[in-house]
């Protein structure tokens, strides 16, 4: 008996905890190209392959400090009308149900949030960006396994229903790809 209880101890307080494995997350691969990134990602999710965004060096690692200022985690924001609504004003930043209420209240409920000019954010200079179109922006990471899926997937398909609705992936792994 004693056994089984160290063993539960040990398995609980290790790096590979029962949501890691259950998850397969803090796995760890190594893609060739951008391209094997893409197709890999977009075959292993269901994610449009022209959705998911690689950006380069110097746009990731601005990206990445806002993400951590910010402490993002899945959802960036959301473009409407070349302004970006960030997912920050969210109570609780990795919440599925609060981005879709989020998306649905823009336009008319926008004057509530803080908005900032897309044009401001230069790490999305190279996205197009429909101004008659809502824009989420997801964050993505394979290393975080099944629960990316898990709470990407779900608001894509409850929000594509919307005619208005389009969406980027920005990639987070790009130390796992070759340059």
């Amino acid at each position: 008996m004693r056994s089984i209880i160290l063993l539960s101890v040990i398995f609980l307080s290790s790096c590979s905890s029962l949501q890691s494995v259950y998850y397969n997350a803090n796995t760890q691969r190594q893609f060739a190209t951008s391209q094997s990134y893409i197709e890999t990602i977009a075959k292993e999710t269901g994610l449009e392959s022209n959705r998911i965004i690689i950006l380069k060096e110097e746009a990731f690692n601005n990206i990445a400090a806002d993400i951590v200022k910010d402490g993002l985690s899945t959802y960036y924001g959301i473009v409407y009308n070349s302004e970006i609504i960030s997912a920050n004003e969210l109570n609780i930043k990795s919440c599925q149900g609060q981005i879709v209420q989020l998306y649905h209240a823009i336009p008319d409920a926008s004057g509530r949030f803080s908005k900032s000019g897309i044009t401001s954010f230069r790490y999305f200079d190279t996205l197009h960006f429909n101004p008659e179109k809502k824009t989420l922006i997801l964050l993505y990471s394979y290393k975080l396994g099944g629960v990316a899926k898990a709470k990407i997937l779900p608001v894509i398909d409850e929000l594509k229903k919307d005619l208005d609705f389009e969406y980027y992936v920005i990639s987070l792994d790009n130390s796992d790809i070759a340059k």
